[in-house]
């Protein structure tokens, strides 16, 4: 009987990943990163569309990532029983019905039902391709492969100003997500055989079941967990909430305001391309990224227009490595043993996190103000450095 271990590996297509296997792999992360950068442009418009508070935004986060962490969670047992080929299409076509029926829903709930199937489909997606990319990509391609998720959060932001500052209906924006992803879907099925089978096992259907027990045993993945949520935490609260915040607490006109959401995503997509250039171990570039973190949202907290500007630039810069160098750190820490299942984990983690980070802001927007969002985001990001800092250690 084969081990858990050996029950987690993927059987290798080739010894190169193909130039085309890795641009599809690019491009669904495009796609997968489109509606994190929309949501935080279109929210006033759909929020007065169905007579929602400013903090509602949190519920539309806790929808996406109810789907997200349900996903998530049962990755490592879902590429181990039907493999990444039989994920990645399935996931694409979930996310495209949830962001159909976005476009189309005439009510709250059709919208929520609509988010948690975007969410379903973006955690499969996510952790599949994760794992996927972990196992077969340099730390360059990675690295790349998550600059690839902010060019569609960049993509997203920019598209859904161009709709608003033209006058357009929001659901412009959540219509050019569906299309985008139909075509994904379309290419993950005529390229089944490019991402690998289902695992070398057996009769191993036990182990399958409880392989993440092992796993979540370790103190060190519980360490992480909480690391990945905070990080996505703070990157999907800042992203989500710096449109609202100039233009409803600090008078930015509503274009100029849009350009400093879309530049943000920008910045962080620069950020993601240009690590891949640079040959620095994953603890180093993490603890280099939560530095210029904490300058980032520092200046954000300062109720000066031009400052805000400069701290969202350098926050976006900073954490664009982070979550790759993260990603890439896992194996070694933990080994191909409990790799899947660990990456899994903190997928799921990192989807809890852009719920409960633009939630909780969500709720000081609405309870002191808007300009209590910034100085929440500095501390999770304080918080975020001192574990860190502590899975270093354990790591040792």
């Amino acid at each position: 009987m084969q081990t858990v271990a050996l029950t987690l590996q993927l059987r290798i297509m080739s010894k190169k990943v193909r130039l085309s296997t890795i641009l599809i792999a690019y491009a669904s992360f495009i796609a997968l990163g489109l509606f994190d950068g929309l949501i935080g442009v279109a929210w006033p418009s759909v929020r007065l569309y169905f007579g929602q508070t400013l903090g509602a935004l949190g519920v539309i986060s806790v929808g996406l990532t109810t789907g997200h962490i349900l996903a998530s969670v049962l990755n490592g047992r879902m590429v181990a029983r039907r493999g990444i080929a039989f994920l990645l299409p399935l996931s694409s076509g979930i996310m495209v019905l949830g962001t159909l029926l976005q476009t189309v829903a005439w009510i709250w709930p059709a919208l929520l039902l609509g988010t948690v199937l975007l969410g379903a489909g973006m955690g499969m997606l996510d952790a599949g391709m994760n794992t996927f990319a972990a196992s077969e990509f340099r730390p360059k391609l990675l690295n790349w492969l998550h600059a690839s998720f902010s060019i569609g959060t960049t993509i997203g932001a920019f598209v859904m100003t161009l709709v608003v500052t033209n006058a357009l209906s929001w659901r412009y924006g959540f219509g050019f997500i569906g299309l985008a992803l139909i075509l994904i879907t379309v290419v993950f099925w005529f390229t089944q055989d490019r991402w690998g089978t289902v695992l070398e096992v057996e009769d191993n259907s036990a182990e399958i079941k409880h392989a993440d027990r092992p796993t979540l045993r370790l103190p060190i993945v519980w360490i992480s967990i909480i690391v990945f949520l905070l990080h996505t935490a703070i990157e999907v609260s800042i992203g989500n909430w710096n449109y609202s915040l100039f233009t409803l607490a600090r008078g930015i006109p509503i274009a100029q305001a849009g350009l400093w959401a879309t530049l943000y995503w920008g910045s962080l997509t620069t950020g993601r391309i240009l690590i891949g250039f640079v040959d620095v171990r994953p603890t180093r570039i993490v603890r280099i990224g939560l530095g210029g973190l904490l300058l980032g949202t520092l200046l954000l907290s300062l109720n000066v227009s031009w400052l805000g500007l400069v701290g969202l630039i350098i926050s976006g810069l900073s954490i664009a490595p982070i979550f790759p160098a993260l990603i890439a750190a896992t194996p070694i820490r933990l080994g191909k043993k409990h790799a899947a299942n660990a990456i899994g984990y903190q997928i799921a983690a990192a989807g809890l996190g852009s719920a409960v980070g633009p939630g909780t802001a969500g709720i000081l927007a609405d309870t002191i103000s808007l300009n209590a969002v910034p100085p929440f985001i500095f501390g999770m990001v304080v918080v975020m450095f001192g574990l860190h800092e502590w899975l270093v250690m354990r790591s040792r």
